[in-house]
């Protein structure tokens, strides 16, 4: 035994750089797994918190206008719902209905407590609302019947809200009296911090604020739960029932779902997990269809998969556009109308799957040695700009049209005003998917006027097409003398992964998992409610900002890469996201030092885009020898939506952490935790990752046969 443990032990030291790698490829796995089961609670969990704001079993009734003419009355009436229709409720459908209460809400209302105040809304309920809605207290009690019974003036607050009336000491704001408008309540509770929802309202009895506001019999809206309704079907008949007996009441058409519209939480949660199971699915074809594109690059060649993923584009934007077209109806809301329009989704993004692993391996075998790596940036420089030019489209598509303006009717849950401009949820959004064609048009009848990879011709036996295409770029003399090289690499070991042995592929991979890992992705798809957490007045302004920032500092890469090479810029940016992480970490949520917040997340941001962003996509592109590339570089870009889906994924469950009630470690464990991640990348670049500035792609399978 001993004799084993110190051959293991002399093999350990002779080969370091395996054992390291080795170790930390062991651990790696092992905080993968980590993560990836974090991951998954992460989804469950976001979709509880976003869908599970009310008991299963529970629907909400809110009054509308009429979309037809009924009973000699004009359509377009509003419907004000009653105390009658509450009364109707508990004894018309005994059968089904087990409690229900009414909500009335009063805006503009304005609480003070000492020098400080607040605004917001007013909500007026009975004490079921409180299972209803799942309401958290955090101190003190809800209402209750004795409050309803004499009208008492009481309040239960938002925890942010008594945060902000008393900063010091909120949970002692229970017990103490504040002023609402120019009367005197008693808060008797606070209500635990919901982050998600855009507006925080303050409860009382709804008979106090009935009689104080002099509300009448209305009431906003009705809520309650139910029983013996097991399936779909039964809750959709159940909802035709209820909506004919309360449209009767109010003189409004049996049918006219627009009159009062009921939301069930039980076919919404079906319906959620329909639309999260779409999803879930679209993002693994996408996946796979990355995985697929080193077969597709490899068989059909570059230049036709680019064409291939240009039509897919194409289809999918006219499909996306007009979902009814040879199959149904337009007009007519179907769950196979539902189906086919994801399936268009899908099919765009089939070719997102393609064109991103492809892109990047066209322009870095196409490209000389001497600006690959400046036409590979410009590649996500291209990806930036375009994404800011699909807000102007789109701005100019909405054209005179404004955007439906949508209120919050009760805790969750939201509609369109009335008396908005609906046009872009009737008509618009159809042009805005459509808009997708035009560009997909062109970038297919381009594709076609570009050559074939030299690569690619040479390693078919295509020579003389090959040595065209290379003379075009590189000049007679220089063209026979990168011919000769392609040749001589291309026929070393082909189609074998693994040829070059594992580190090429592990460094590769490792490229794109960190490209993910150090956060980035996160930060931008939800910049605007960072922003907002952070205090911000205008996140949106900040947000735009934050968009100008990155196309200046992917600039500075496109014009560096070849200078400075692509290990300084990516050490660089590692250390500088770093740094812009550990400060938001530090003082995120921190009074006065918002501004501090917001320089470390650009500092963050601009850093990844000078680096981690293009550079990146430069490696990938050419760190891979000839015989391997289509393979590898499908792989490595695979990775990198399987873990932009984990980073995105697992960020606003780990944001919205708390040890205890209204604490921010959620946003410094985040921070930190992507802080961490760039230290890492930085010490990974450093010690493995090759310099490639100014070598030819032939240069790697040279180089790597030497680490092997």
């Amino acid at each position: 035994m001993t004799e084993q443990i110190a051959e293991i032990w002399q093999t350990t030291r002779r080969n370091k750089l395996r054992t390291a790698l080795t170790g930390f490829a062991v651990a790696w796995g092992i905080f993968m797994l980590i993560v990836l089961l974090g991951a998954g609670n992460g989804l469950l969990n976001s979709q509880t918190v976003n869908t599970d704001k009310w008991v299963d079993n529970s629907m909400m009734v809110f009054g509308g206008l009429t979309s037809k003419p009924y009973d000699g009355l004009r359509e377009g009436r509003i419907i004000q719902l009653e105390e009658a229709d509450l009364q109707t409720t508990q004894t018309r459908f005994t059968q089904n209905v087990e409690r229900a209460g009414a909500v009335i809400l009063q805006a503009g209302v304005t609480v003070a407590y000492r020098e400080n105040y607040v605004s917001g809304s007013l909500r007026g309920v009975y004490p079921l609302d409180a299972d209803i809605s799942k309401t958290k207290l955090v101190a003190g009690r809800f209402i209750n019947d004795i409050d309803i019974r004499e009208q008492r003036k009481v309040l239960v607050m938002p925890e942010n809200q008594a945060r902000e009336l008393k900063p010091r000491d909120p949970y002692g704001l229970v017990g103490q009296t504040v002023r609402v408008g120019d009367m005197a309540f008693l808060v008797i509770g606070l209500e635990q911090e919901d982050r998600s929802r855009m507006s925080s309202d303050m409860t009382t009895p709804l008979t106090t604020l009935r009689t104080l506001y002099n509300r009448g019999n209305n009431v906003d809206r009705i809520a309650f739960t139910f029983h013996g309704l097991e399936t779909e079907a039964a809750n959709e008949d159940f909802e035709r029932r209820y909506r004919a007996t309360i449209n009767y009441h109010h003189r409004a058409a049996p049918d006219d779902e627009d009159a009062v519209w009921i939301w069930n939480r039980f076919t919404q949660a079906l319906q959620m997990a329909r639309g999260t199971a779409i999803l879930r699915t679209a993002l693994w074809v996408i996946g796979l269809f990355t995985l697929l594109s080193g077969i597709v690059a490899t068989r059909l060649g570059r230049k036709r998969s680019l064409v291939l993923a240009g039509v897919l584009f194409f289809v999918s934007a006219l499909g996306s556009m007009n979902p009814e077209m040879l199959f149904f109806h337009r007009g007519e809301p179907t769950l196979g109308l539902l189906w086919m329009f994801n399936l268009y989704r899908v099919v765009g993004g089939m070719g997102v799957g393609l064109a991103s692993a492809i892109c990047p391996m066209y322009i870095g075998e196409v490209a000389p040695a001497n600006r690959r790596g400046q036409l590979v940036s410009w590649n996500q420089f291209a990806i930036i700009f375009g994404q800011l030019v699909v807000y102007f489209v789109n701005f100019m598509i909405l054209g005179e049209h404004t955007n439906p303006v949508i209120e919050q009717i009760g805790q969750g849950v939201n509609r369109v005003a009335a008396g908005s401009d609906t046009w872009t949820i009737d008509t618009g959004w159809r042009y805005m998917f459509g808009s997708e064609a035009v560009p997909a048009a062109l970038f297919t009848i381009l594709i076609c006027l570009v050559p074939e990879s030299p690569r690619w011709l040479a390693m078919n036996g295509r020579d003389t097409k090959a040595l065209a295409v290379l003379s075009k770029i590189n000049g007679d003399d220089k063209a026979g003398e990168i011919l000769t090289d392609i040749k001589s690499t291309s026929s070393e070991r082909r189609e074998r992964l693994f040829a070059y042995g594992w580190l090429v592929v592990f460094v590769g991979v490792m490229l794109s998992v960190f490209q993910q890992v150090v956060g980035i992705n996160a930060v931008l798809y939800y910049a605007p409610r960072i922003f907002g957490d952070m205090g911000m007045t205008d996140p949106m302004a900040n947000t735009v900002m934050m968009g100008v920032v990155n196309i200046v500092f992917t600039l500075v890469a496109i014009f560096t890469v070849e200078r400075w090479g692509r290990k300084p810029l990516l050490i660089a940016g590692s250390l500088g996201m770093a740094l812009g992480a550990f400060g938001v970490a530090l003082t995120f949520g921190a009074e006065g030092l918002q501004l501090v917040t917001m320089v470390s997340i650009m500092l963050y941001s601009a850093s990844f885009m000078f680096s981690w962003g293009p550079i990146c996509w430069v490696l990938i592109s050419e760190i891979f020898p000839n015989t391997i590339r289509g393979a590898a570089v499908a792989i490595a870009v695979a990775a990198q939506w399987v873990f932009n889906f984990i980073v995105s994924s697992t960020f606003v469950p780990m944001f919205n952490m708390h040890l205890a009630a209204g604490d921010n470690f959620g946003h410094w464990f985040t921070y930190g935790l992507y802080g961490t991640m760039c230290i890492v990348a930085a010490l990974f670049v450093w010690r493995l990752v090759p310099e490639t500035k100014g070598r030819t792609l032939e240069d790697m399978s040279r180089l790597w046969h030497k680490k092997q």
